[in-house]
């Protein structure tokens, strides 16, 4: 997995699912040495994970713009993928393609905060995504055997979120930037403790046939995203005013 494909899917947990994970049954046990790669993904997500977290209601604007960021940069890649993804050792290729993405992403970012309510939906999406995410996550054998159940499971979770943040704006978004805040700094997490939660998240999401069996290290982190997530919520609850 490459520097490409860990920023862009693991921040926003959605770009694996969109790529393709064409085989994810990865052997857990052996996830190999900390590359240049996954320790600069992995402090990124820590940090972006960290702020939604913990300040997702007090630093709303910039919550927003990284939400508008990562949403349009995904769609760029998910159609540059579909049309052309680069082959081993193209690395030219994958730069180009991450270069773009991080262009396309500041311009939805800036769109996001001129249109405010749309900003706040793809707020809200992002936690219902996560939330989705989160649920499929617990099954080692795969929540649903048919992709487009998936697609409309996780559909219908980013729907209600988006809507719940524009009629419930306060408590939405600090439950929203907790949920997806804390799952993003546990998949940042482990691109240091390597306990297989990363490639657990993209075996749930991905189309394959032989998904990635959890662990009990897994399951530990699967728990320990929810704690956080509540204990986040509960300090941005205590931070932040009406």
């Amino acid at each position: 997995m490459n520097i490409l494909q860990i920023l862009f899917y693991l921040a926003s947990l959605v770009v694996v699912s969109a790529v393709g994970i064409e085989d994810a049954s990865i052997d857990i046990a052996k996830n190999g040495s900390l590359t240049a790669s996954g320790i600069t993904a992995g402090v990124i997500l820590i940090v972006l994970g960290t702020m939604f977290l913990f300040f997702g209601r007090k630093l709303v604007k910039i919550t927003i713009f990284f939400g508008g960021f990562f949403l349009f940069g995904i769609l760029f890649l998910i159609v540059a993928y579909r049309i052309r993804a680069p082959l081993d050792g193209e690395n030219t290729r994958a730069m180009i393609y991450l270069v773009v993405a991080i262009v396309v992403g500041l311009i939805g970012g800036a769109l996001a905060l001129w249109l405010f309510k749309l900003g706040l939906f793809i707020l809200g999406g992002l936690g219902g995504f996560a939330l989705a995410a989160y649920i499929m996550n617990w099954s080692s054998t795969g929540l649903f055997s048919q992709n487009w159940v998936r697609i409309v499971f996780i559909v219908a979770f980013v729907i209600v979120g988006g809507l719940l943040v524009l009629f419930f704006e306060r408590p939405a978004i600090i439950i929203s930037t907790s949920i997806y805040g804390s799952y993003a700094l546990f998949v940042g997490i482990d691109c240091f403790a390597k306990t297989g939660f990363k490639e657990s998240v993209a075996s749930a999401l991905s189309k394959t046939v032989n998904p990635v069996k959890n662990t009990l290290s897994v399951y530990g982190m699967l728990a320990g995203t929810i704690v956080l997530a509540i204990i986040g919520a509960l300090v941005q609850f205590k931070t932040t005013k009406n």
